[in-house]
């Protein structure tokens, strides 16, 4: 698990078009639920005495007052003997038939009259002869109104039909049709442990109850997931092994009894009729990565192959629904689709295998993966299908034309499905910028997406993902090409490229905790649901309904950013957020086009501890600032209380996703000053800033669009130069390395980047972009020339903005060259002229926008007030101040909120937290809009005064 060492101090920007202040909290009444029940078919696990059943309440308030996080919950029923899987609330107690506990994230606050419904869930531990609906439910003490109970079906789950109505599985028009006729998209979880020696489902040894350890109640938690398909990796030589007892004392009685003894074959055999009857498809994989029996001998495989798919024969439920991914990833042992260095071709393999397993079973659908084609259009293994023959002799990759020329002729040519493996960088190790973006989309339509669309000599192929996943918070890069898989998949965000089809189903590695690289859907306690990825697994990846949807369309899980090509969607369109800022000409301009000027102010606080947990991931909600008009209303009880509190990442996420969705411009930047883990290692830093933003991306999709990068602030104040020196790293390389990172994952996000070194002594240090080689010999200035050279060519060059800092006289302790044209003179020198004339490479000037970082004086002292008020001017491009060499710079942030930080003074005075009113109307000149004004006009002083008061 990566622990992060980065602190950040957020800078809130108001975009005034939406400028709204936040209330106090409503004063609490006692809250009038109305609470309706949905149940989930029960489950009796095998030798226990209880059943287990799914329970959402849906909790509504009628009240006149909102009811805040966090508020107590009880559940009462005389039959209920315990509680588990809790969802979107934390049990804390369960005795003589009460389940209490308490609901604690701010977007299950119950809203009045009935404005939002508030849904939470649990697995209960049921008496025989008991409904499992409550009889009592209490919010906060007071008893709620029982409204009804609607009994579900497991989602996704088909309608248990009688064995001799089951149809076989074919195919028809590049879809899989399932035994009911209709189009069947498989929603499914690999679940390994037939494959590694553990002779049975991997992890029944963990967890400390049955829900991780009776193998039955497992397959009744992947069912209310709203999962119908499992995919089993094993190894025919496991099948012959002994087979380890699984039975142990369970909170169920003794949990796994009803598993075989006698040999792993029949415990396989076992565990796939248990699947199948229950409504589940079953893929059976040789995991050949474990497993070489194909290469010692292809007679003795597919008589195994033969024996597997025979032993179903007896049970026509199982025989209808079992499938065969006859090889698992080729390449492993250096498969080519034909025979090469001693090696059986896989092409030959597959055809001999459906061949002899088709006259076993004419019903089964026959998985087929790549091979051969690593390194140009392959970068899983597993992928690799292409047969364009110009690209097969340009590149020197395998050929699988003679494969597919035979396989339409086969009379099971309508019972074949083509399963490639898709990962991201960290699986694939996959360095040439193909595996996300329009570049992925192309690969993918190339190595088989063609197949789903204009087919092979007639033939149009189903395609089913048979393996993907990721951590969602230990690699940037896998997230981007995750994101952008579900784009492809769905057809969406500049993803439909005419080659392909939509791609209906999929497989997710994998259920098990130990599924290498974080990707299980169980954390390390076998036990915890990782709701992060199956957030994303109801997006259009696979559309997934966990029990807790009943009958309701799943909403659009994180969808992929788009790339950087001019066709392409934005990511905030993929995420159902609002457009991104642009910047054009060296301006920035909002989502309607029009100018944009950030008005913003620093508030710290996230600094303090140079330490950062992983993130849970944060149930998406659309809270508000309420209106300026809302009459204010006594504060009860304890503020803050909404606030995540089980990592400091969560409740940066929550902080950022609750500004963001109120209008606020967010801008992160990590604190040089409390943390300087950047010095101790640059590629970690760029992780750490790279997982704590794809945390972000993940569990607030919709901030994307308003928020902004800013990799640290006061790079001089220990000791960073552009160019690496001193045995420190050069903000160079820094932020190309960090910016690269940044957009992998968004590539529509702003990046706010400070300067370093000074013209005078007076200056702050965050200055200096000046690249004019005799100003820089002159001032001996660190050179920046090679970052704009660098820069000039990456895509994120119009979406980089300079942000100088600007610090008055009682900060750098003269008044010397702080006034009139020699201030302005060095401001032009330093960074202005950016902004006007811009920087010139390869005959092209490019403009960029400057925003004046941090900024801020205690306004009591002379030398400040001259100097802020020179500053004012040049901002404006007012009077002598209009030097002609720079823009006008309206955007800025004032440093600091809180009056914490003595010499500049916040926003508010220390006591008793009043607002400091002489800074407003400074800031007001500058175009601050408070809610008494509706604008500022300027006198010819140069001042401003209240035009229209409210």
């Amino acid at each position: 698990m990566l622990l992060l060492a980065s602190a950040f101090t957020s800078a809130l920007a108001a975009d005034r078009s939406r400028t709204a202040l936040p209330k106090a909290a409503s004063k609490a009444s006692p809250p009038q639920c109305i609470v309706s029940t949905n149940l989930g078919p029960p489950w009796q696990p095998p030798g226990s005495f209880t059943y287990i059943q799914q329970i959402t309440l849906n909790i509504t308030n009628a009240g006149p007052s909102i009811v805040p996080v966090p508020y107590s919950l009880a559940v009462g029923n005389p039959g209920y003997t315990g509680a588990a899987q809790a969802f979107q609330w934390i049990i804390q107690s369960e005795a003589g038939g009460i389940i209490s506990g308490a609901v604690v994230n701010y977007p299950q606050v119950l809203q009045a009259a009935q404005k939002n419904v508030v849904s939470v869930g649990f697995l209960v531990s049921l008496l025989p002869g008991h409904s499992a609906a409550p009889v009592g439910v209490r919010v906060n003490g007071v008893p709620c109104f029982l409204a009804g109970v609607q009994n579900l079906t497991i989602a996704n789950q088909p309608a248990q039909a009688e064995e001799s109505n089951l149809n076989p599985l074919s195919t028809d028009s590049g879809k899989i049709i399932g035994n009911d006729g209709n189009e069947l998209r498989l929603h499914g979880v690999n679940y390994f442990g037939f494959d590694d020696a553990n002779t049975m489902f991997d992890g029944l040894w963990g967890g400390s109850d049955s829900l991780a350890q009776d193998w039955a109640t497992i397959v009744y938690r992947i069912q209310l997931l709203g999962f119908n398909a499992v995919r089993i990796p094993f190894s025919f030589k496991d099948l012959q092994a002994s087979p380890k007892s699984f039975s142990q004392s369970c909170t169920q009685g003794v949990c796994n009894t009803y598993l075989p003894t006698d040999s792993t074959f029949n415990r396989l055999v076992y565990v796939t009729k248990s699947l199948t009857n229950a409504g589940i498809y079953v893929l059976l994989d040789n995991q050949f990565n474990l497993d070489n029996t194909a290469l010692e001998g292809t007679d003795n495989w597919v008589q195994s192959w033969v024996k597997l798919v025979s032993a179903f024969n007896d049970d026509a439920v199982a025989s209808a629904k079992i499938m065969c991914d006859m090889l698992n990833e080729p390449d492993f042992g250096n498969l080519r689709w034909e025979a090469s260095n001693g090696l059986p071709g896989v092409g030959d393999l597959y055809l001999t295998a459906m061949d002899a397993l088709y006259a076993a079973n004419p019903g089964l659908l026959f998985f087929v993966e790549g091979a051969g084609q690593q390194g140009s259009i392959a970068k899983n293994w597993g992928d690799g299908l292409t047969t364009d023959k110009q690209i097969i002799a340009d590149t020197g990759i395998s050929d699988p034309n003679t494969f597919f020329t035979t396989l339409v002729g086969k009379p099971y040519i309508s019972q074949v499905v083509i399963a490639p493996h898709i990962y991201g960088p960290s699986v694939s190790n996959d360095k040439s910028g193909s595996s996300a973006g329009a570049a992925l989309y192309a690969r993918l339509s190339t190595s088989f997406g063609y197949l789903n669309k204009a087919g092979y000599n007639g033939h149009i192929f189903p395609v089913v993902l048979g393996e993907t996943g990721t951590d969602f918070t230990q690699y940037p890069g896998d997230t981007r090409t995750l994101l952008d898989l579900a784009s492809y998949v769905s057809l969406s965000n500049g993803a439909d490229d005419g080659k392909h089809n939509a791609i209906t189903s999929a497989f997710w590695w994998a259920w098990n905790a130990n599924s290498g690289q974080g990707m299980g859907l169980v954390g390390q306690d076998w036990t915890t649901i990782d709701w992060t990825k199956i957030a994303y697994l109801q997006g259009p990846i696979m559309n997934l309904k966990p029990w807790y949807q009943g009958n309701q369309p799943a909403p659009q899980g994180p969808q992929a950013p788009a790339d950087t090509s001019a066709a392409a969607a934005s990511a905030e369109e993929a995420t159902g957020a609002a457009p991104p800022p642009t910047i054009k000409n060296g301006r920035i301009f909002d989502a309607n086009g029009n100018p944009l000027a950030f008005n913003g102010v620093v508030w710290g606080g996230f600094d303090n501890k140079a330490s950062l947990t992983p993130p849970t991931p944060l149930v998406s909600y659309a809270a508000q600032v309420p209106p300026l008009g809302f009459p204010a209303e006594e504060v009860p009880g304890i503020c803050n209380g909404y606030l995540p509190a089980d990592s400091t990442l969560s409740r940066l996420i929550f902080v950022v996703d609750f500004l963001t969705n109120n209008g606020f411009y967010v801008v992160l930047s990590n604190n040089l000053e409390t943390d300087k883990s950047v010095l101790r290692s640059p590629e970690t830093w760029v992780q750490n800033w790279a997982s704590t933003f794809s945390a972000i991306t993940v569990n607030s999709p919709s901030s994307l669009s308003n928020t902004i990068i800013e990799p640290f602030n006061d790079p001089a104040a220990i000791g960073l130069q552009w160019n690496a020196a001193g045995g420190l790293p050069g903000l160079t390389d820094l932020y190309i390395a960090l910016q690269d990172a940044i957009s992998t994952i968004s590539p529509t996000t702003l990046f706010m980047l400070q300067g370093t070194g000074k013209l005078r002594q007076n200056m702050a240090g965050t200055q200096n972009f000046q690249t004019d080689p005799f100003t820089i010999a002159a001032y001996g200035l660190s050179n920046p020339t090679t970052f704009f050279r660098t820069l000039s060519g990456r895509p994120y060059v119009n979406r980089t903005i300079l942000a100088p800092r600007i610090e008055p006289p009682s900060i750098t302790r003269t008044s010397a060259n702080s006034t009139g044209s020699t201030l302005w003179s060095m401001l032009d020198t330093s960074f202005g002229t950016l902004s006007q004339s811009g920087f010139t490479y390869n005959g092209v000037s490019r403009v960029f926008p400057i925003v004046i970082g941090e900024f801020g004086s205690n306004l009591t002292s002379a030398a400040d007030i001259t100097m802020m008020s020179d500053l004012f001017f040049y901002m404006l491009n007012a009077g002598n101040a209009d030097t002609g060499n720079h823009a006008n710079l309206m955007s800025w942030f004032w440093g600091t909120w809180p009056p914490n930080k003595p010499i500049v003074g916040g926003i508010l005075l220390p006591n008793p937290y009043e607002i400091n009113w002489a800074k407003i109307n400074y800031l007001a000149e500058l175009g601050l809009t408070p809610w008494y004004t509706v604008s500022f006009l300027i006198n010819p002083a140069g001042h401003g005064f209240n035009a229209t008061p409210m």
